[in-house]
């Protein structure tokens, strides 16, 4: 979550039957609608204001410095207004039944200071929360749904956790060689970081935990997005469901500037510009890379998404065992995994 950088992910699950199963039928499918970052207050701004006898007067630099109009835009008084636009204009306009929250920290690094950024943020963090309560106390049932909004708070660090987590597990039951290539993978850091003079002094310095972690994760999601049928398979373990993936037309503009700039498609320059066709025309439009500078911030949006999903397929996959007789399926049974899946999803 951020200010100028607040990363959503909107999403349409279908779940599997919880009378079935069989291992294939516990898999969900988790289609892509919407999928962006926004900055709420990077708006225009007025440059102009109108005096009662109907006068415009143009505002002048000693109207006030740049530092006073940024403090404006986080004020109370506007922050309120941008929080309310973005729940009522993106959140709720696609009707969803739950809304995920990332849960903000108020230090980071065991420093005792607050930042005043931190400050912003979490300001905005109550606000979202305060307006979704007052939809949810004040709104009539949905049609045809019956039931109150849901909304959560998703902490980041298990989520990545969970991930990095179910990864390592998924690559250590492949052969070596697999396993070998993947961790070279993961190593990979940020395109951002590609230029080519810093790369021999980039190879000799160890990134920190916080930048590995953030490589490893753009990497995972990486690795389902890359290919023709997009699931979560290569993070799965055996016998855990899977999620597959299906990303809508305004979604692919994200899910290009994710992938590695070799695989992303893009129109290649031509001396002729004659040669180049309406469709690539409109598809290097279609592919904003390089607006979207952190992608940090679209990885964790969506592997939250995700992570909500595998920890509802766990349950599933838990009532799954117990068979209809209430007997338990000797097919689904493994005892260590049910202990772990019992363990992560207690706090649920």
């Amino acid at each position: 979550m951020g200010i100028k950088n607040l990363a959503f992910c909107d999403a349409e699950v279908a779940y599997p039957s919880s009378t079935s199963t069989a291992r294939y039928s516990l898999d969900a499918t988790m289609k892509i609608l919407r999928w962006k970052k926004l900055d709420l207050v990077g708006g225009p701004k007025p440059t102009t204001r109108v005096l009662d006898g109907g006068a415009a007067l143009q505002d002048s630099e000693e109207d006030g410095t740049a530092a006073e109009e940024d403090d404006n835009q986080f004020s109370p008084s506007v922050l309120s207004r941008t929080a309310y636009k973005f729940i009522t204009e993106e959140v709720l306009s696609a009707n969803p039944d739950v809304v995920l929250i990332e849960k903000q920290r108020w230090r980071s690094g065991g420093g005792s200071a607050v930042q005043q950024w931190t400050v912003r943020v979490n300001t905005l963090e109550a606000m979202l929360w305060a307006i979704l309560e007052t939809v949810k106390r004040t709104q009539q049932p949905r049609l045809g749904g019956g039931k109150a909004l849901d909304v959560r708070a998703v902490d980041p660090k298990r989520v990545g956790q969970y991930w990095l987590g179910q990864h390592a597990r998924a690559l250590s039951e492949r052969d070596e060689e697999a396993l070998a290539h993947d961790m070279s993978a993961l190593s990979v850091e940020d395109d951002e970081s590609d230029d080519v003079g810093e790369a021999d002094s980039k190879a000799t310095k160890k990134p920190s935990r916080s930048k590995a972690e953030k490589s490893a994760k753009i990497a995972i999601l990486r690795s389902w997005l890359a290919e023709h049928a997009m699931s979560t398979i290569p993070s799965t373990p055996t016998r855990m469901p899977c999620i597959a993936f299906s990303v809508d037309f305004n979604a692919e503009p994200t899910r290009q500037a994710l992938l590695p700039k070799a695989k992303a498609l893009r129109k290649k320059k031509s001396s002729k510009s004659s040669r180049a066709t309406g469709a690539d025309v409109e598809l290097a439009e279609e592919l904003p890379a390089a607006e979207i500078k952190k992608l940090d911030d679209i990885t964790d949006c969506f592997l939250q998404a995700a992570a909500w999903v595998a920890w509802d397929l766990n349950k599933f996959q838990l009532l799954a065992v117990l068979g209809s007789d209430g007997t338990k399926s000797p097919s689904l049974i493994d005892e260590a995994e049910i202990l772990r899946m019992i363990e992560e999803i207690g706090g649920v």
